[in-house]
């Protein structure tokens, strides 16, 4: 599963390492270390802090090791940390990763999720009504539908970069409405919380030809606590701004930019920033 970015850039830290510290869990109460490599287990040992205790505004200024050739996680040319990184603060993570290792249902997002059948197995997902994209579109059933069927692997005009879990899925339907997705397994997944991560929009993924470049030079539709507000070219530069159509908690931070550096210059790069 990608690394999630998205609660902890509404958190908005001034830094990459404190950034992380913003996760849930602290030093008292962790289980003992038995790894025998001197850290603690369940927790984290970037000392978070609550987010009323930091400050609003600032921006963040993180790495690319390149500006992507495509924006499109799902396709082949998309498949890259950087893509995942980028994806994690403008596009829905349905769950998310707790400290303790497990995965937990993201409000923002869904309303509920859970397997409502086992034979066959049935997930029935019921979206957040205020959920939206940031062209006025409300998030539907239609964009996990649009999303099996661009990455299941039965259409090869789409060039997903992976099909599994996908391809197990026999179809998506409408539920009580259209914020609620009905997935029914024509084979049992057990790592049904994984798909859809991050949830593209239907525009994305309605012909081949939308999903193979419609991104490739930025991300035009998205859904998260900031938009792409600019990729640059020439600077190697990707900026995300607040999304001014955001309904979660506001993020603390102003801006999000991502600069491509050579590895080897990241640290002289960021130090004179």
């Amino acid at each position: 599963m990608r690394a999630r970015l998205v609660a902890l850039l509404s958190v908005g830290l001034a830094g990459l390492a404190v950034l992380a510290g913003c996760a849930a869990g602290g030093p008292e109460g962790r289980a003992p270390d038995s790894s025998g490599l001197g850290g603690a287990v369940g927790g984290t040992d970037l000392n978070p802090r609550p987010r009323e205790a930091l400050r609003d505004g600032g921006d963040l200024r993180l790495p690319l090791l390149a500006l992507p050739n495509n924006f499109n996680y799902g396709q082949v040319d998309g498949t890259h940390i950087d893509v995942a990184t980028i994806s994690g603060a403008v596009l829905p993570a349905l769950f998310t990763a707790t400290a303790a290792g497990g995965l937990a249902r993201n409000p923002d997002y869904l309303s509920a999720a859970a397997v409502t059948s086992t034979a066959p197995q049935v997930v029935t997902y019921t979206i957040n009504p205020r959920a939206v994209w940031t062209d006025g579109t409300p998030v539907t059933w239609r964009d996990l539908a649009g999303q099996w069927h661009a990455m299941g692997g039965a259409d090869p005009g789409y060039r997903a970069s992976a099909t599994t879990g996908y391809d197990r899925i026999a179809s998506v339907a409408m539920g009580a409405d259209e914020r609620q997705a009905v997935v029914t397994f024509g084979m049992p997944f057990a790592e049904w919380q994984g798909l859809f991560d991050p949830l593209l929009p239907a525009s994305l993924t309605a012909t081949p030809a939308a999903f193979n470049t419609a991104w490739r030079t930025g991300m035009p539709v998205t859904a998260g606590p900031f938009a792409v507000g600019r990729v640059d070219p020439v600077a190697q530069t990707v900026t995300l701004d607040r999304n001014p159509r955001w309904w979660g908690t506001p993020p603390k931070l102003d801006r999000v930019i991502f600069a491509a550096y050579d590895p080897a210059a990241t640290p002289d790069a960021f130090s004179k920033s």
